[in-house]
């Protein structure tokens, strides 16, 4: 009976080994073809360190690949969908005419992101932006979004 008992369980370890092996096989497959797919202009989402130290990752897209001392692969990238001031890219960086350096300038000359750190791009859901929902917004728009709440309100 004992005898039994060790080839079923040693069936069952073998067979889950095969999963989890399997499983490996395919996320690997799924990083590696994210991760050669890098190039400038491809979306993807990457990771955002806040002031206080909390990562969370945000839709962006590559602006260019930058060459490192300690051979990992390193991207630029800038947020399509900024939520604080210091994701809000540059007006003038990608035209070269920033008279800042990237340390200096208020707005973002991209974020340095390993390539590794780097996950697929989610299309955004904006049906749960409402009327009076907060969103940032640049300038001319604001004037005209507090316009259109003030009007909405009365």
């Amino acid at each position: 009976m004992t005898l039994t008992e060790e080839s079923l369980v040693s069936l069952k370890k073998s067979k889950l080994l095969q999963m989890i092996e399997t499983e490996n096989k395919e996320e690997n497959k799924e990083e590696a073809d994210i991760t050669a797919a890098i190039e400038p202009g491809c979306q993807c989402r990457a990771p955002f360190k806040e002031f206080y130290g909390s990562v969370s990752y945000h839709n962006a897209i590559v602006v260019n690949e930058e060459p490192t001392d300690d051979g990992n692969r390193k991207v630029r990238v800038l947020f399509t969908h900024p939520i604080t001031k210091s994701m809000i890219p540059c007006k003038y960086y990608l035209d070269d005419k920033c008279k800042f350096s990237a340390e200096t300038c208020r707005a973002s000359h991209g974020h340095l992101v390993d390539v590794d750190d780097l996950d697929a791009y989610v299309e955004p859901d904006f049906t749960q932006l409402t009327l009076a929902s907060r969103c940032l917004v640049d300038g001319y728009y604001q004037i005209k979004l507090d316009a259109l709440n003030k009007e909405v309100a009365a």
